[in-house]
């Protein structure tokens, strides 16, 4: 790992408690008397699940000891798989870089953990790398100009789509913006109990990759009517020719596999990264 990583990880470890901490579980219990408020996490306890739920989430995100802790009980919940392991801040005149880095634990195997936290290190790593590269030719671009110069901003987040069982879907999602942004995203399926990373054809299995090509089909055709503008055409060389061996997918919170499409890979800009829930049983 690069110094710039090391240096973080030390900073967000060390990082101190927030004073206004008892006023949010304060303000947390009283929200949580409440019989129509409604919450993420169960606890059993005397404190109102509401309550227990902001505490508890909120020590998740302050406190590494806790975390820590907490990632060491025998069960707790399934979200524990997941938690924020390090929080990357840099501003200058070339470049704002925002990265909110994920972190597997609490699997159960060691070592898959280290390799997809690995992985996660090393994609972000060179991507932040990809973004300042690209802040230090504007900058020289913008030497002699009279408009003023704007730094590139990086931001990286990640987002958890599944985490049932031993299914854990999430992503990583990034956006770089320039003269314009541009988004990026990076999935990852594991299969926690082997230790493996899926393909799509892995959990909807080789018999239906062609049910699920026909769906996507029949998807953008129907998108097409509503807005002609909306994908390029069939007819068109940069326009949907079916599924691809490293297809990115994720698995969405009702267990369905949700094909997704980069900018510009089969539709214009302003569509966006195109997304098609498949209806089709999974396999894990």
């Amino acid at each position: 790992m690069q110094e710039p990583w090391k240096k973080a990880k030390e900073e967000y470890q060390n990082q101190p408690l927030p004073p206004q901490l008892d006023m949010r579980v304060k303000q947390a219990i009283a929200q949580g008397q409440s019989p129509a408020r409604k919450v993420r996490w169960q606890f059993k306890g005397l404190i109102s699940f509401a309550a227990a739920a902001a505490c508890f989430t909120l020590m998740m995100h302050v406190s590494p000891v806790f975390a820590q802790n907490i990632a060491n009980l025998p069960v707790i919940g399934e979200f524990l798989r997941i938690v924020t392991g390090v929080q990357i801040d840099k501003e200058d005149a070339n470049e704002v870089i925002h990265i909110t880095l994920p972190k597997v634990e609490n699997s159960g195997n060691a070592e898959f953990e280290k390799q997809i936290n690995q992985r996660i290190e090393e994609e972000l790593d060179h991507l932040s790398a990809e973004a300042r590269e690209q802040a230090e030719e504007l900058k020289k671009q913008a030497e002699g100009r009279t408009e003023p110069y704007n730094p590139v901003d990086f931001y990286a987040d990640y987002h958890i789509h599944y985490n049932q069982g031993t299914l854990l879907s999430f992503s990583i999602d990034t956006t770089t913006t320039m003269a314009s942004g541009y988004d990026q995203r990076y999935f990852f399926n594991l299969d926690l109990e082997t230790g493996q990373e899926l393909t799509l054809t892995e959990v909807i299995g080789q018999d239906k990759l062609e049910a699920a090509d026909q769906q996507i089909h029949a998807q953008i055709e129907q998108r097409l009517a509503e807005d002609p503008s909306s994908f390029f055409d069939f007819s068109e060389e940069v326009g949907y020719s079916g599924l691809k061996d490293d297809q990115k997918f994720y698995i969405n919170e009702n267990h369905q596999v949700v094909v997704v499409f980069d900018e510009y890979e089969i539709a214009p800009g302003s569509s966006g990264m195109p997304e098609f829930v498949l209806n089709l049983p999974l396999l894990k």
